[in-house]
């Protein structure tokens, strides 16, 4: 999405959330918890010269020309055991990237400090259960939220425009075969937290291990996304109708994952979705649908190459507002490591569209690269 909103006000709760959550870390020995975090910090080069420093088809990455901070993460889970059923999962978020991932919820930035938040529960016996409740990762896609999950630093198109990043409701997975594993879920639609509809949406999602290199992951969406009603930043339901819009949203997705060398990692994701009978005229029998591939080589433990190619269509401009958007780009990029804990990462990205969206200077334009510099800091 475009993101063109500014953002006011910061979270200085969720900062003393994290401050009394590493209290109880360091009070505690119990292994069955765990706490990690990070920190993302980025410069970003553009080669245009847009009039207003946002960027546009970028999800995370969207300032030019000054140092920016994406995201401060603390991750806190409590594992279930047999001395305790329950557990829980909370990733506590605070930045710039928290407030883009929230841009469409219907609750506004109620619930943006929890990038995951979700109770958890396995049923023991020979083919055990496990039940997630509350706030989670979708399962769609190759990429994730936290960039230091990822080969690069930037998104794909596919990701930014094609794909959801959470859900809110009851998850239900378990192991079908020793090499297939099944999730089913019910949730309340595509990044929202609360319902902007009567209807809930269903997603199915297996995970099959074709060998010790390769695992393939199929995924299957369908939901009725819009609202009647705006958000704060004039958004209808989180899929991200700019009018008061319904639609009914079908998709379909899948990845393989190629391990072919000790150094060498080979993916490729692919996602086809539909919105029909939107009541925006603009919107209606819509589809759209990309493909990303991916290789990382590790040239030693401590520095790896990463490079990415991608295409999106957006036939109908539901996704991106543009009908008959067709934006592609191709991603270099290096990374090295200093003591497991900060991450120096150099990327190149070379971005082009079949219209002149990328602004430079007042005007448009139908290409553009980038060169970003990022910082990421673990703990």
């Amino acid at each position: 999405m475009n993101h063109k909103t500014t953002f006011r006000r910061s979270r200085p709760m969720v900062l003393a959330v994290l401050l009394g959550t590493v209290t109880v870390a360091n009070a505690t020995d119990d292994k069955d918890w765990s706490f990690s975090g990070f920190l993302d910090t980025y410069y970003q080069y553009d080669s245009r010269k847009p009039s207003e420093p946002l960027l546009f088809g970028r999800q995370f990455d969207i300032y030019r020309d000054r140092g920016s901070i994406a995201v401060g993460q603390l991750n806190v889970a409590y594992k279930p055991s047999n001395s305790h059923a329950i557990g829980f999962v909370a990733n506590l978020t605070v930045g710039k990237n928290a407030e883009l991932i929230n841009l469409g919820e219907p609750a506004n930035r109620a619930y943006e400090a929890f990038h995951q938040l979700y109770a958890t529960y396995t049923f023991g016996g020979k083919t055990p259960i496990t039940v997630d409740l509350g706030k989670f990762s979708t399962p769609i896609g190759y990429e994730v939220a936290e960039s230091i999950n990822n080969d690069q630093h930037s998104r794909s198109f596919v990701y930014t425009f094609a794909q959801p990043i959470y859900h809110t409701g009851v998850r239900v997975s378990a192991p079908l075969t020793s090499k297939l594993t099944g999730t089913a879920i019910i949730a309340q639609g595509w990044n929202e937290v609360e319902d902007s509809g009567k209807n809930k949406a269903g997603i199915l999602s297996v995970a099959y291990v074709a060998s010790s290199k390769t695992t393939i992951y199929c995924n299957y969406y369908l939901a009725e996304e819009g609202s009647k009603f705006a958000n704060d930043n004039g958004i209808f339901g989180g899929f991200g109708f700019t009018t008061d819009s319904r639609a009914k949203v079908c998709l379909f997705d899948a990845s393989v994952v190629h391990q072919a060398t000790d150094k060498l990692k080979v993916g490729v994701n692919g996602t086809y979705g539909t919105a029909n009978h939107a009541s925006g005229a603009s919107f209606e029998d819509s589809k759209f649908y990309g493909v990303a591939g991916y290789a990382k080589y590790q040239l030693s433990p401590e520095l790896g190459l990463s490079f990415r190619a991608d295409t999106f269509n957006d036939d109908g401009g539901v996704r991106s507002g543009t009908d008959g958007l067709s934006l592609s780009s191709f991603t270099a990029g290096a990374d090295y490591t200093f003591k497991k804990n900060v991450v120096f990462r150099l990327e190149f990205r070379r971005d082009a569209a079949n219209r002149a969206v990328f602004a430079d200077d007042g005007t448009g334009a139908n290409n553009r690269s980038t060169f970003t510099f990022a910082v990421a800091f673990k703990f």
